[in-house]
């Protein structure tokens, strides 16, 4: 029996709106290019817009997959693939995608596939005619890990162990999750709430180091093994938001130094804890292991040189020229302050909401500006 599924029809009026929009705007520059000083460039980007928005077209229309107990066919914009059923060795998920392996090495690819009209049967239909590449990899990882007899003297105490390290993992990427949440709407100076942001990727670390390889700094999501690389990230992102959020730095030339020294320390470390994991390639683990240097690096330098200096302030008295307020996920309060000291320009300071009603425009402030623990120099407005 034959079935086949296209696109669905919310995702055919998302995608017709997008087509719509990138149409209609072709159309709108073309309108305005015998006015325009730039002819050239408006009538290329119109041709690529109208050529995107073909693009788009050919996809709704040629959007297919059909699946029978023969052979398996996958269109799109640029042609169709299809295998016969005996030819296939098995499928894999990947977040949006699903991946039709081969069984002399190809591959067929059904990208963007949520969009497809009743996915859910669809996927249900794959799991059971075609082999799940993934479950198998997770059973073999399995069977590993319960007959590694440094994990227990019994297969049901290894199994306990791998349990408890899955919800360690869980519960830290949770906490971080909420951590980051708190950080978005919660970014006044603030010492413990700082010093919890700097410790939480660490903490994310030493439980990988301590896990006997049993949690992974990265992971497949077929994969066995546990991974902390969602928490590491959000512990990461809440301290670099707030790095961001409440560090106004005179002079970011001297920012990049000690960030690619500390990058370069945790790179090294990392790359350790993860070359003594058992069963685990290496390569798989670079890029997340640059990502959290890169963001771990620029965000404890932040910390570190914020909230350990002890310099005395540089007071410099400015005014007030406008504020404002911007609202969204979350609002802040802003106020424009003319230029002070050796900084020339005019500059925009978020600040407390209690300290925005109480400078109105025309009112005297003052900059602190701090040395830095790091030497790297920055502010903060004080009435």
């Amino acid at each position: 029996m034959e079935q086949e599924y296209r696109i669905s029809i919310g995702y055919k009026i998302f995608y017709g709106i997008g087509v719509a929009a990138l149409a209609g705007f072709g159309v709108f520059l073309l309108s305005k290019i015998s006015s325009s000083n730039n002819v050239t460039g408006g009538i290329i980007i119109s041709i690529v817009l109208f050529a995107v928005a073909g693009l788009f077209s050919l996809y709704i229309l040629k959007r297919r997959v059909v699946v029978s107990n023969e052979q398996l066919i996958v269109s799109g914009t640029f042609g169709t693939k299809q295998a016969f059923i005996n030819d296939v060795k098995g499928v894999r998920t990947n977040g949006k995608a699903v991946f039709i392996h081969l069984v002399n090495g190809g591959k067929i690819t059904i990208n963007d596939y949520d969009a497809i009209g009743k996915s859910d049967e669809l996927s249900e239909w794959l799991k059971s005619n075609l082999r799940d590449l993934d479950n198998e990899d997770y059973e073999e990882e399995k069977a590993v890990i319960l007959q590694d007899s440094d994990l227990g003297f019994t297969q049901e105490e290894r199994e306990v162990k791998l349990k408890t390290k899955a919800r360690i993992a869980l519960a830290y990427s949770g906490v971080t999750l909420v951590i980051m949440v708190i950080s978005v709407f919660y970014h006044q100076r603030n010492m413990l709430f700082s010093t919890l942001l700097f410790f939480f990727p660490l903490i994310g670390i030493a439980i990988v180091a301590t896990s006997k390889g049993l949690i992974r700094l990265y992971s497949k999501r077929s994969s066995a093994y546990p991974s902390v690389m969602l928490g590491i990230f959000f512990a990461c992102a809440a301290l670099i938001l707030q790095a961001v959020l409440d560090n106004k730095i005179l002079d970011f030339n001297k920012v990049w130094t000690p960030v690619i020294i500390v990058a370069v320390v945790m790179v090294a470390i990392l790359s350790l804890i993860v070359s003594k994991q058992p069963n685990q390639a290496f390569k798989n683990e670079i890029l997340p292991i640059l990502l959290i240097s890169a963001a771990f690096s620029f965000g404890s330098v932040m910390y570190i040189n914020r909230n350990l200096d002890r310099s005395k302030p540089e007071i410099f008295s400015t005014t007030v020229t406008n504020q404002y307020i911007k609202s969204g996920k979350n609002t802040t309060y802003h106020i424009v302050i003319t230029g002070w000291g050796t900084h020339t320009e005019e500059d925009d300071i978020t600040v407390s909401s209690n300290f925005y009603d109480h400078v109105p425009v025309g009112t005297k402030v003052n900059v602190n500006l701090m040395s830095g623990k790091l030497h790297i120099p920055w502010y903060y407005i004080t009435q």
